[in-house]
């Protein structure tokens, strides 16, 4: 029995589908942070808590009012270039640009970059699982074991640690430029690795190894290192 054909609506349907159920995820999750979520956050554990409330804010403050001054922060005067200084989370302040705007409230702001990188934890790992198994229901448990693992669990203070999306959605993109070698895959995987090391520069650089690795692995046991398209 054949499948019916992955027309444009339905992929519309289902990218719709699976977005809403991954941020359901992620607010039950997290409850009651969506209750709270211009008040909730966390203040202990050495203040990294309260410093990723204010990175994500400030670089939304910054991309929204003078962005050739966004590595000037308002920290440490009279240093300059001063965000530089740790993690600058500029993938997570563009993520808090909408809710800066509306509220601006630094919590509101952070969290919904939190309630973002769970769901976009679950996303990536669904499509990648999706992608190698071809079965919805083992994407999904493979997505929620890795959204919601202790590891990420145990980092809602580290905003730049909780934004692994890219992580599976790189090795996504990398799955289909092999089985179908074209210049929009290559360059789609060339924008998720860049958001992934915007978002974390840890991350940007497992993902990166992950990437060479994965092209030098298939290219030998596939032999595609004799194909023109590679």
């Amino acid at each position: 029995m054949h499948s019916p054909p992955d027309t444009i609506a339905r992929r519309v349907r289902r990218a719709v589908l699976v977005t809403a159920a991954a941020l359901g995820l992620a607010v039950i999750m997290t409850w009651p942070l969506a209750r709270g979520l211009g008040s909730l956050g966390r203040s202990t554990g050495g203040g990294d808590g309260l410093y990723s409330v204010w990175n994500v804010a400030w670089v939304a403050h910054a991309l929204t009012s003078n962005p050739a001054r966004l590595y000037d922060a308002n920290i440490f005067h009279p240093h300059r270039l001063t965000l530089a200084f740790s993690e600058a989370n500029i993938g997570a302040g563009l993520v808090a640009i909408p809710a800066w705007l509306a509220t601006h409230n630094a919590y509101a702001a952070h969290n919904t970059a939190v309630l973002f990188a769970f769901a976009t934890a679950v996303i990536g790992m669904w499509l990648l699982a999706r992608y190698l198994s071809g079965d919805a229901r083992a994407a999904w448990l493979a997505g929620v074991l890795f959204a919601f693992c202790p590891y990420l669990m145990t980092h809602t203070a580290h905003i730049q640690l909780l934004m692994c999306g890219g992580l599976p959605l790189a090795m996504w993109l990398t799955h289909r430029l092999a089985d179908a070698p074209a210049p929009r895959r290559g360059a789609l995987l060339g924008a998720a690795l860049a958001a992934q090391a915007l978002s974390c520069a840890y991350y940007g650089i497992f993902a990166g190894l992950m990437t060479g690795y994965a092209v030098l692995f298939l290219a030998w046991t596939r032999g595609l290192w004799r194909s023109a398209a590679w």
